[in-house]
This record gives C-alpha cells, sequence and structure tokens, in this order.
C-alpha cells in the first residue's frame, strides 16, 4: 500500500514539473491564461476613461510589438527589485505603437489579507501608466506554468511572441542595459 501511494505522488510530482515549461531564449512564449470576468476573477486590467474593468488576459494575443513581460510576486520586496529597470523603460522613450510593457502581479503571493490594498495600487499604476498592460495572477499559475523560481522574472518578447531575452531573477545595470538594446533592435 505504501509503494502504490508513493508511486501516485511520485507519478503527480513529475506531471506537474513536466507541465511547467522553462523559459528560453528562442522559444514561444508558452501560453498563460487568466480569467477575467468579474470582481471575482481580475486577470486583465482594462483602462475606459478612467475606470477599470477586467478582461481575461492571454499571453497568446502578445504578438505584434515588442514586449516586456514582467512577472512580479505582490510582495514589497518583489515590487523594488527592479526599479531601475523600469526607469530604464520610462527613460528609453519606446514608441508605443511597437512596444508595450506587460506586468503581470503573482496575487498567490500576496500576504493574506492584503488583496484589497494590492488590487488598489495596481489599479491606480494602470491609469498612471496607461500604455503598459497590467494582469493579475490570482493562483500562481505563471509560476507553475512558466516555470519562474524566483519573485521576479522578466523576458522581452518580440512581435511573433518569441523570447528574445529573459532573466529570472533581478536585472543588473549590464543586464538593463542589453534589455533595452534588444527591445531597440527588435523596432
Amino acid at each position: 500500500m505504501k509503494k502504490i501511494l508513493l508511486f501516485m505522488v511520485m507519478t503527480a510530482f513529475i506531471s506537474t514539473v513536466a507541465m511547467a515549461a522553462t523559459l528560453n531564449v528562442g522559444d514561444s512564449l508558452p501560453e498563460l491564461i487568466l480569467k477575467g470576468d468579474s470582481e471575482d476573477k481580475l486577470g486583465k486590467l482594462v483602462l475606459n476613461s478612467d475606470k477599470i474593468t477586467y478582461a481575461d488576459f492571454n499571453s497568446a494575443e502578445l504578438k505584434g510589438k515588442m514586449r516586456s513581460v514582467l512577472y512580479i510576486a505582490a510582495t514589497m520586496s518583489a515590487a523594488s527589485i527592479n526599479e531601475a529597470f523600469a526607469d530604464a523603460l520610462k527613460t528609453a522613450n519606446l514608441p508605443t505603437d511597437k512596444y508595450q510593457t506587460v506586468i503581470i502581479m503573482n496575487l498567490d503571493e500576496a500576504m493574506w489579507g492584503t488583496g484589497g490594498i494590492v488590487k488598489g495600487k495596481i489599479e491606480d499604476k494602470q491609469k498612471e501608466v496607461p500604455n503598459s498592460m497590467f494582469a493579475n495572477d490570482e493562483d500562481g499559475d505563471g509560476l507553475k506554468k512558466w516555470g519562474i523560481k524566483t519573485d521576479y522574472a522578466v523576458m522581452v518578447i518580440d512581435q511573433m511572441g518569441k523570447i528574445v531575452a529573459y532573466k529570472d531573477d533581478k536585472l543588473t545595470e549590464q543586464d538593463i542595459r542589453d534589455f533595452i538594446d534588444t527591445i531597440r533592435k527588435g523596432l
């Protein structure tokens, strides 16, 4: 009986690991779908005038522009990890018709009871930076689907949805320069 139970646990573990993609430069970004149809399922934020609504987010739709995709745990420490990269993107003055920043917040990492505060901060950021796309990952699906191992990952994808730069950790100053150069070359 113990052997059967152990076999079932190991099979489930291996299946879960096999489902997680490893993000590699040159590969297409694996599809991530986040439902967003109500206050219960947040998904992608949509700004209409000054009102926020929610819609489904599908990473397969991130084609047609160069994009930086930032996957961030909804914690204070993770949010501040790469402020330098965010600042560099702002000062790079990239054309919004050819480039977009996509921020996916992993709400599963938020401290219990802070969901409303985090949601409000994300909505404020969407209004502050309307050309960026914000999405909420309520269950940490991106961690599982993309195999992200840290609180912060950055990828640059091209117009075809292919990963052209990726780092699953804090960006160094050289990484930031390289990522901005990669974006500029792809415009």
